[in-house]
């Protein structure tokens, strides 16, 4: 990713680089299909002291679900990959209001500052990890499944799953809202 492929290579054999503004983009819209979350455990990680750690179960991300207000029957939540026990996985059905469902979940936490970008930030300072607290809900940054979480996802969900442009689907969603009003 980050080559131009609308300008065809000259003779050098070289193809022209995209701009990271436009590869932040696109590696942003392309996003796995059915809606997937990713929940990270910050209180886990690789320089996690043992006693620091707080293990969450799927009841509790669950919990924390119902609070938000996603009813039980409308996702399903399993861990990542098995040897990371600090990504869970909350799938929704591959319809648009699973989708709506999982940018919703996405939003509650990107708003609360918990998103991606914040995860990441706080995964890169070295050294400095999330506060202890006593809300779960703290512990915890979401955001919708991109191209780029293949590596957390089970191989049962990596099989069953594609990756799909956002574009694409809130323009479907958008079309089939649309037909619903006539």
């Amino acid at each position: 990713m980050g080559w131009n492929w609308h300008v065809a290579p000259d003779t050098s054999k070289s193809h022209h680089s995209i701009p990271s503004e436009e590869v932040n983009a696109m590696r942003g819209d392309l996003m796995l299909w059915p809606p997937v979350v990713v929940i990270h455990n910050s209180s886990t990680g690789h320089e996690a002291k043992d006693t620091d750690a707080k293990i969450v179960s799927i009841e509790e991300i669950e919990g924390v679900l119902a609070d938000i207000g996603v009813a039980h029957e409308k996702a399903r939540v399993s861990h990542g990959r098995s040897a990371n026990q600090s990504v869970f996985l909350v799938k929704f059905q591959p319809t648009i209001s699973g989708f709506q469902e999982a940018m919703r979940v996405h939003t509650h936490f990107s708003t609360r500052n918990h998103g991606k970008e914040e995860f990441q930030l706080m995964k890169g300072s070295k050294g400095k990890k999330a506060a202890s607290t006593d809300s779960l809900e703290e512990l915890l940054y979401a955001h919708i499944g991109v191209v780029e979480d293949l590596g957390l996802l089970d191989e049962g969900t990596k099989k069953r799953c594609k990756v799909m442009r956002k574009k694409e689907i809130e323009a479907n969603a958008e079309a089939t809202l649309n037909l619903e009003v006539y």
